[in-house]
């Protein structure tokens, strides 16, 4: 599916059937915490409860070039995201409603996702 634009956080969520295995662009804020590393929707005030808005995180570090240490420079950032769909796993203890496979990102301007 191409758009000339990124996804949402909870665009990706409501659509996870028909985006699992693609590679998208999402927009959101990044959260980089031990067994937290998740992708939320901004803005805040159109975020589900609990973990309904966001999407676990995985990095591949290769593609990315980045240590997790260098990736907390991105925590708490709008960032646009090229990452590939997984709808089957769910993060730590299941909370989340599907994961993303980082594989670029890119810091975008506060409130511009």
């Amino acid at each position: 599916m191409v758009r000339s634009h990124p996804y949402t956080v909870n665009e990706v969520v409501a659509a996870l059937d028909s985006l699992d295995v693609q590679e998208v662009s999402v927009a959101g804020v990044l959260q980089v915490e031990f067994e937290g590393n998740s992708l939320w929707h901004s803005p805040k005030s159109e975020r589900k409860p609990d973990y309904e808005s966001s999407l676990w995180a995985e990095f591949d570090h290769a593609a990315l070039g980045l240590s997790m240490e260098q990736l907390r420079e991105f925590d708490g950032r709008h960032v646009v995201a090229s990452a590939v769909v997984d709808r089957s796993f769910t993060g730590h203890l299941s909370l989340w409603p599907g994961a993303l496979l980082i594989r670029s990102l890119t810091k975008s301007r506060a409130g511009a996702t």
